[in-house]
């Protein structure tokens, strides 16, 4: 094995001992007020098991199908969003409403398995198109926030509060 293949092999296998320790540890913090940890760990987790699934079947320890790992790619951007909003939310309850941005990760995993040679491009570029969704409109959802604070913070600057 050569040399760079060793750095490489040892720098992912860093970061998926990194992604799995941090998800154990943020399970194990989870407090019924702190769904954002649930959803980072949720997030850790799958990022971790996918890349272990990915190097584990480049070195043939594993037959992983390559089409049944496209569902863990439809999971990032919900899982990120979901993250985004119960930080900005103070009570951010699970629902089970919110199912429904995970629906492209099972159809994606059905789809890829029809052996139809478009079907699977066209799911490969619905997951890409639905992350950067996902990316896009938590970053809108951040500036909003941060309007708001700012906003928030700017009233309370202007309240005279020396009252001798």
């Amino acid at each position: 094995m050569q040399f760079s293949t060793q750095v490489q092999l040892g720098i992912l296998g860093l970061l998926i001992f990194q992604c799995l320790f941090f998800s154990v540890f943020l399970f194990t913090q989870i407090r019924k007020e702190k769904k954002s940890n649930l959803y980072l760990a949720i997030l850790l987790a799958t990022l971790g098991c996918h890349m272990l699934i990915n190097m584990l079947s480049n070195f043939g320890v594993v037959n992983a199908d390559p089409k049944m790992v496209i569902g863990l790619s439809a999971v990032y951007g919900p899982l990120i969003y979901l993250h985004i909003i119960a930080l900005q939310r103070k009570k951010s309850d699970f629902k089970i409403s919110r199912l429904v941005h995970f629906i492209l990760a099972p159809v994606a995993v059905l789809v890829s398995q029809s052996g139809i040679e478009f079907l699977e491009l066209t799911i490969k570029i619905m997951v890409l198109v639905q992350v950067y969704t996902y990316l896009i409109v938590a970053m809108l959802s951040i500036k909003r926030f941060q309007k708001i604070i700012k906003f928030t913070q700017s009233r309370y600057e202007s309240i005279n509060l020396s009252w001798a």
